[in-house]
C-alpha cells in the first residue's frame, strides 16, 4: 500500500504569506540573473532589462512593467518585514506569482539556449541595446529563435 505524503503548513503561515515569499524569491532570482555583480539593487534597471528581453519574446511590455513593479514592492516589503499599503487577496497574489515565475522561466530558457555564449554576454549586449540601434537589432535577432518556444 502506497501512502501519500501530505505536507501541512504551520498554523501561523497563511497562503498570502507563502505567495508573497514566492514572489519575493522570484524577483530576487531575476535580480541575480539581470543585475549580477551589481552591489546596488535597482528596481528601474531590473525592470528595464527584463522588459527589453521579454518584449522581443512577445510579452506585453506595459503588463510586464506593472507586474514587476508590484512584485518588486512585495519583495521589498517581504524582506523588510513591512506591510504593504494595500492588502492583496490570495487570487491576485497567485496570479502575480505565476506571471513573475513565467518571466523567470523565460529568462532561464534564454540563458540556457545557445543564443548567448554566457549570461555576461547577454547582459553586455542588453546594456548596449538600450543605447545602440545596431545592438538592439542584434539582440532581437538572437532572441528570434527563442520566441517560438512555449513556456
Amino acid at each position: 500500500m502506497v501512502m501519500s505524503k501530505q505536507t501541512t503548513l504551520p498554523r501561523d503561515v497563511s497562503i498570502p504569506t507563502i505567495l508573497r515569499r514566492r514572489i519575493a524569491l522570484a524577483v530576487m532570482e531575476l535580480e541575480d540573473l539581470y543585475l549580477s555583480g551589481k552591489k546596488v539593487e535597482s528596481k528601474n534597471e531590473l525592470i528595464m532589462r527584463v522588459v527589453k528581453v521579454l518584449g522581443f519574446l512577445g510579452y506585453n511590455s506595459s503588463e510586464v512593467v506593472g507586474d514587476l513593479e508590484r512584485a518588486y514592492d512585495i519583495r521589498c516589503s517581504f524582506l523588510l518585514h513591512t506591510k504593504l499599503a494595500k492588502k492583496k487577496g490570495s487570487k491576485y497574489l497567485e496570479g502575480l506569482a505565476n506571471k513573475v515565475l513565467e518571466y523567470l522561466r523565460a529568462t532561464i530558457l534564454i540563458i540556457l539556449s545557445d543564443a548567448f555564449p554566457s549570461k555576461n554576454d547577454m547582459l553586455k549586449l542588453l546594456d548596449n541595446a538600450i543605447e545602440s540601434r545596431d545592438a538592439n537589432e542584434e539582440l532581437k535577432d538572437r532572441l528570434d529563435g527563442i520566441a517560438n518556444i512555449k513556456i
